[in-house]
């Protein structure tokens, strides 16, 4: 009998634990068994988010490749913006962005023309060495709106024949036309006020120069050794001359100056004797005005030549 009760007691106490226990437990579920068809996809997931990665990285470098070409092509169409080449000359635009210069030559032109405007935008400097030994070129005209005629602009081009330097030039630079071997005429028109020194070194061809009225000053050595030199015209608005400027140029026998004997007079012409041995003609318009004094006097002819009264 008490047998019998302690094992329903027993009973009892593990029914009432059971139920208070496997309630509070969490039920874990197996995990499916991994077959190939997972596998596979599984795979395909991975591969697609790479492909997917890849193709990402490879459309943002093409776009930062795009950019940066995209950026060179701009700057390289900025730099050919400032650089023109016509008919072999280069023309160089200013900073400023108002103007041009003629820099270089690489043509092989006998007869040339330089622009005076670009895009609307005017020529106005033949700059240095731009022409130097130009050795193709045997004439060239000087564009409507050039100033300065920097240095050496056009030295050794030993084919130039003929020279006419225009109105609107106001400056010509040191050595601009030296070792010109075969120049043989040169008129300067009425706007250069200096010919720079050397300008016209070695010129040994040259027989005849005129000069316009707006030159004061012609420098050291401008014709030094143009051994050939016969005849120079001299404008009115001279006032000195460099040292040397007609050395060796034995052969000058002919000054036509456009002015009085006074006034030649006052002009400074240096260390010059082969310009001061040669004969003066100073300038008279009309017949009836010349002086009976023993000098010489010239005009210019219908023909616009030198003539003596």
């Amino acid at each position: 009998m008490k047998t019998t009760f302690k094992a329903t007691i027993l009973t009892l106490c593990f029914m009432f634990l059971s139920a208070s226990i496997l309630p509070a437990c969490s039920f874990v579920p197996p995990l499916p068994p991994i077959n190939s068809s997972t596998q596979s996809e599984s795979s395909s997931l991975k591969n697609s988010a790479t492909e997917s990665s890849s193709v990402g990285e490879s459309s943002a470098e093409s776009s930062e490749e795009s950019s940066i070409s995209s950026a060179e092509s701009s700057v390289d169409s900025s730099a050919c913006e400032t650089e023109r080449v016509l008919d072999g000359v280069k023309y160089t635009l200013s900073q400023d962005g108002t103007q041009y210069t003629v820099t270089g030559y690489d043509g092989e032109k006998t007869s040339l023309s330089i622009a005076s405007e670009i895009d609307g935008l005017p020529v106005t400097v033949i700059g240095k060495k731009a022409f130097y030994e130009g050795k193709s070129l045997t004439e060239v005209t000087i564009g409507s709106s050039i100033t300065d005629i920097e240095e050496y602009a056009f030295a050794y081009c030993e084919n130039l024949t003929a020279l006419v330097i225009p109105d609107n030039v106001t400056m010509i630079g040191g050595h601009a036309f030296a070792h010109c071997h075969r120049v043989e005429k040169v008129k300067i028109g009425n706007g250069v006020t200096e010919l720079g020194d050397w300008s016209f070194y070695y010129c040994h061809a040259l027989t005849s120069v005129i000069i316009g009225d707006s030159v004061s000053k012609i420098g050291v050595g401008a014709f030094n050794e143009c051994f050939n030199l016969e005849s120079i015209v001299l404008g009115i608005g001279l006032q000195s001359f460099g040292g040397g400027a007609f050395w060796m140029c034995a052969r000058l026998k002919d000054v036509y100056y456009v002015g009085s004997p006074r006034e030649w007079g006052e002009v400074d012409t240096g260390a010059n004797t082969e310009l001061t041995s040669a004969k003066r003609h100073y300038y008279v318009e009309n017949e009836e005005d010349v002086k009976n004094d023993g000098g010489s006097y010239w005009h210019y002819d219908e023909n616009g030549e030198i003539a003596l009264w």
